[in-house]
């Protein structure tokens, strides 16, 4: 079969047929993958450029670098949307109670203390005067104590009181996003599906190049394809998948660098209302 069949499959008017011979292990599909994205013997001026630039050239039926990373991190956003507001509504009924519960102790310790505090106020009142302090004096002691510890502790309850307030419109609001995002639940399955289809038909033709022409990128990393048998049919499978991988992080070899755990930046998490 010649070389620059890509041209020829696809200036047809009527109809285009094409017949292979396969030898070995190979399948028609195989051949016409070789063949169909084989460079040309005469390089054309675009992929003379890419060369001169020292860009990786096209090749028809993949996604290049950037479109396949693209998918992949919109693929994560969108499914990270949907396990975050799965993840907000079951731990919601627990956030809920701890906030309510702190409210309340906060609201019961602002009444105690305010309480003790007019009662303290009362007593100076009554008793802190001539003629009544020494029939009081451990009265007004106990009470001029209440006076001066009693204030910080309402404040603190009156803080303590705002931060379960807050927390409780927080839950809401979060709860109102993750409703609102589990009914696009629908909309966002089919765009999964739409990139899914998408990376896998990329997958699909990788794993085929990889299989005939089995790159030294590849093979570094997995050593050479076994002879037949099921492992072969493993070895295509990791060797399509780490080309992908290759390809989308623009790695020239093996699996790229390994991150230690301070090497690694937070993973942002997608924002609740995000439009996709």
């Amino acid at each position: 079969m010649s070389r620059n069949l890509y041209v020829a499959m696809t200036r047809g008017t009527g109809m285009n047929e094409a017949f292979m011979v396969t030898t070995g292990e190979q399948t028609a599909a195989d051949v016409f993958t070789q063949s169909i994205a084989t460079d040309w013997i005469d390089l054309p001026a675009h992929a003379r450029r890419a060369e001169l630039r020292e860009e990786s050239p096209h090749r028809p039926g993949l996604l290049d670098g950037r479109q396949l990373r693209e998918l992949l991190e919109s693929r994560f956003a969108i499914s990270s949307t949907i396990e975050d507001a799965e993840h907000t509504l079951h731990r919601l009924p627990s956030g809920q109670q701890q906030a309510e519960r702190a409210l309340a102790a906060a609201e019961n310790a602002i009444a105690e203390r305010g309480a003790a505090y007019r009662r303290a106020e009362d007593i100076l009142e009554r008793y802190d005067r001539p003629l009544h302090r020494r029939k009081h004096e451990t009265e007004i002691a106990t009470a001029r104590r209440d006076v001066e510890r009693i204030p910080p502790t309402v404040q603190q309850a009156l803080h303590d009181s705002n931060a379960a307030s807050d927390m409780l419109d927080r839950l809401r609001q979060d709860a109102a996003r993750a409703n609102e995002n589990l009914l696009r639940r629908p909309e966002f399955e089919a765009k999964i599906a739409a990139i899914d289809e998408r990376v896998d038909r990329d997958l699909r033709v990788r794993t085929r190049i990889t299989r005939l022409e089995r790159p030294d990128a590849i093979v570094n990393v997995l050593g050479e394809r076994p002879a037949p048998g099921p492992a072969p049919r493993q070895w295509d499978a990791a060797a399509g998948q780490l080309a992908q991988h290759q390809a989308a992080f623009d790695i020239t070899d093996g699996l790229g660098p390994h991150l230690g755990y301070f090497d690694q930046q937070p993973t942002p998490k997608a924002v609740p209302s995000l439009m996709i």
